[in-house]
């Protein structure tokens, strides 16, 4: 009975002593913004401690830190979900980002970020009022590649109350910047703790958020274009 009671006494005391570790890495702990720093350095919004369970993809910090209520539909073969401020969708590469609430945003000239071709426009309290801060990059990009200047700008909003990919010019969209790059597979990444997870719009593929990136010439040859600047997760305006 003695060595009984003290195999089951090993036993316990081995599964408490695997327990532990176990139980305390079952979350992380990331910082998560969603923000418009080349537009006009705002943030939309922003949780510095987000605990999430292991395992956690850069999505689900970001539903956090969206609110609302999670819904979606199907179209095209093609699932469209919405949460709060977010809005993604699934695609045969995973999930994708593409638009962000932002309130009064539209196509009205009075409601946009720039007028045409990244002008200043003085009309809308939420812009600048300068004009898009990196054009003469943007412009020199275009001409290096072989683009004639400005024909990037489509100069088109495409769903009022949100910044939506390729609102204003056609290399637009909302870059997944991890650690402080894009090189990882987007709102999939698996976090790590302590992680900085930051959902931002750029104009052009990142160039102007301190990302390099590789970008399609005339004649569909791809080349890498350096960034425009440095990034940085701590340079918020407002």
């Amino acid at each position: 009975m003695k060595k009984k009671v003290l195999s089951i006494l090993l036993v316990f005391s081995i599964l408490f002593a695997m327990y532990i570790p176990a139980s305390a890495q079952q979350t992380i702990t990331v910082s998560v913004k969603i923000r418009t720093t080349a537009l006009n350095g705002a943030v939309l919004a922003q949780n510095s401690s987000v605990t999430l369970p292991q395992g956690s993809t850069a999505l689900d910090a970001l539903k956090v830190v969206a609110g609302g209520t999670e819904s979606s539909y199907t179209s095209g073969g093609i699932t469209y979900y919405s949460k709060g401020i977010l809005k993604w969708r699934s695609s045969q590469y995973g999930n994708y980002a593409y638009a962000v609430a932002v309130s009064g945003h539209g196509a009205n000239t009075n409601n946009k970020y720039f007028l045409n071709n990244g002008a200043a426009n003085t009309n809308w309290t939420t812009a600048s009022h300068y004009e898009y801060e990196y054009l003469q990059d943007l412009n020199g990009t275009e001409s290096a590649l072989g683009y004639t200047v400005n024909s990037t700008f489509n100069n088109n909003i495409h769903e009022n109350d949100y910044l939506s990919e390729f609102d204003y010019n056609n290399y637009s969209g909302w870059m997944m910047i991890i650690n402080g790059n894009t090189n990882n597979i987007g709102v999939d990444t698996v976090l790590t703790n302590n992680a900085t997870v930051d959902l931002n719009f750029s104009m052009m593929m990142g160039l102007d958020l301190g990302q390099a990136s590789w970008m399609e010439k005339p004649n569909h040859e791809w080349v890498q274009r350096n960034a425009w600047n440095t990034y940085s997760f701590t340079n918020d305006v407002w």
